[in-house]
């Protein structure tokens, strides 16, 4: 689904203004417009004159052309957003529901099962990406798969591997978009 100018416009005001850690109340403080009108920009329901947006820009220490484009490497990982990580839990899930093995592996597929959980939990309460937790449980997938060659068949070593390798994925597709995020507001 393509996203509007207004969409864009409204998601880089608030991604500015999260990026210099400035309340909607110390934004319009600085920008003399009420909290609410700041609020208003961010959700599109309206959005900035072409005076304001120019302050915003100042304000924001980035630019007008910044805060009006999207770059295609934030669309798209905008799209693939936690999916990755989603599909790796249904993987191991279903591997576990599945699959034959003996207590300690079923132990550990319980435990990478909920880790994954766990991350997908604070994504969505802090609605941001945590790359490194995302690399750090990626790994432990892929030496789980490594190494308990005892205590899990091959479809749960399979599993294991398979969900580790989406979740650095998406810590890929994650730290991209930071770098990207970051390079286009620097600009």
């Amino acid at each position: 689904m393509m996203q509007t100018k207004g969409e864009i416009l409204s998601a880089n005001l608030k991604r500015a203004r999260n990026q210099l850690r400035l309340t909607q109340s110390e934004a319009a403080k600085q920008l003399n417009v009420s909290r609410q009108a700041i609020s208003n920009w961010e959700t599109g329901r309206n959005l900035p004159d072409v005076l304001l947006l120019q302050q915003a820009a100042v304000v924001y220490q980035t630019s007008v052309d910044a805060l009006m484009n999207v770059s295609a490497v934030t669309t798209i990982s905008a799209k693939f957003s936690k999916v990755l990580i989603v599909i790796a839990e249904t993987i191991l899930v279903t591997s576990r529901m599945t699959q034959l093995s003996t207590i300690a592996g079923l132990r550990m597929m319980d435990g990478l099962i909920v880790v994954v959980a766990m991350l997908l939990f604070i994504f969505k309460i802090r609605r941001t990406q945590l790359v490194s937790a995302t690399i750090l449980i990626g790994v432990l997938n892929l030496v789980a798969a490594r190494q308990s060659q005892i205590d899990l068949n091959f479809g749960m070593r399979f599993a294991c591997f398979a969900a580790g390798i989406l979740l650095l994925l998406q810590a890929i597709i994650d730290l991209t978009r930071r770098i990207t995020e970051n390079h286009h507001f620097q600009h």
